[in-house]
């Protein structure tokens, strides 16, 4: 009887995250020096995760990738990408704000990577110098593109850990993003892996179940997907286009171009063109009005999108409505 109910508990529990809860030590801050002077670290740090797959998300300059690479340094990961086997830093040489933080686990795990997108050359040189890539598909990540060399990492080296990513979507199309999503899934679901990202992919924001911290403003808070400024921006833009670029694009004189929604079938002087139907809600002279389905519209009528697996459209209500009915 003890034996099914200990069984039992760890069925429940083998979803929970590995990394359990992240807060700053007040006595090893100083609110008047970089980077504790960060807005969103001013009143100090404390993130409780919830879910296996965490993203953090912000403005430039918000703290998203200090906040990562410190707690990447706290993994023991090399701060420039890579995984423990890559570096192992003495305490004494991580950053002020890795020596400031202290992490709880359930249970501690020392697998994993760190990823961050603009030293990830650096990183794939490396590579080439002390490793065969069969860890990573066998092909060497610089004779691939830089979105393979991504997804190599992403499908051949992540199997168990914890996973620190910055900003991967930066040489993915949106179809390798959802490739990514897909990844993502597989490996935490069963309880293998956590993911902690710091991205600004509306795509990526959308997985099913993730939390959410924004760092825009003084603290750290959670927020939902929908009212991500992320969401919300790339929304209203392909909703209509042409009242961005009235406002972006001014001529000297003061006078702004007639725009035209021409991707959704207008030409600029007012006459049809054949690549597609005007969406409802267009006038015809280049003004539409916003629609909630703006987005779903847009994925509806890319082929590359209807090509996808039917069980990864249906998983969840979520991406359903994000890709839209066939």
């Amino acid at each position: 009887m003890g034996s099914r109910r200990r069984s039992s508990a760890r069925q429940r529990t083998s979803g929970a995250p590995f990394l359990h809860r992240v807060e700053s030590v007040p006595e090893k801050t100083d609110p008047t020096r970089y980077p504790f002077n960060i807005p969103a670290f001013s009143a100090g740090i404390v993130l409780t995760f919830r879910s296996k797959v965490t993203f953090l998300v912000g403005e430039n300059g918000s703290g998203k990738s200090t906040l990562l690479e410190a707690l990447a340094e706290c993994c023991g990961f090399n701060p420039e990408g890579g995984s423990r086997d890559h570096h192992r830093a003495a305490f004494a040489d991580r950053s002020d704000l890795a020596q400031a933080l202290r992490l709880s686990w359930r249970p501690k795990v020392t697998e994993g990577f760190f990823m961050r997108a603009e030293s990830f050359y650096n990183f794939s040189s490396y590579l080439a110098e002390v490793s065969d890539h069969r860890a990573y598909g066998g092909t060497p990540l610089l004779e691939q593109s830089h979105g393979e060399s991504f997804m190599s990492l992403f499908a051949h080296r992540f199997e168990q850990g914890i996973y620190l990513l910055d900003e991967p979507e930066a040489a993915l199309s949106p179809q390798r993003q959802l490739s990514f999503l897909k990844i993502i899934y597989d490996l935490s679901t069963p309880g293998h892996a956590q993911f902690l990202i710091a991205t600004h992919s509306p795509i990526l924001l959308s997985y099913p179940g993730a939390v959410l911290f924004d760092l825009d403003g003084d603290g750290i808070r959670e927020i939902e997907y929908r009212d991500t400024r992320h969401y919300l921006i790339t929304r209203d833009f392909l909703n209509a286009p042409e009242r961005f670029f009235k406002h972006l694009f001014v001529r000297p004189d003061g006078r702004d171009d007639a725009w035209s929604p021409d991707r959704f079938g207008e030409h600029r002087r007012g006459r049809r063109r054949s690549i597609g139907p005007r969406p409802s809600g267009c006038d015809g002279r280049g003004a539409c009005a916003p629609r909630a389905d703006g987005p779903q519209l847009l994925l509806r009528h890319h082929r590359s999108f209807r090509r996808l697996p039917r069980r990864l459209n249906a998983r969840t209500d979520t991406w359903t409505r994000l890709i839209g009915p066939e």
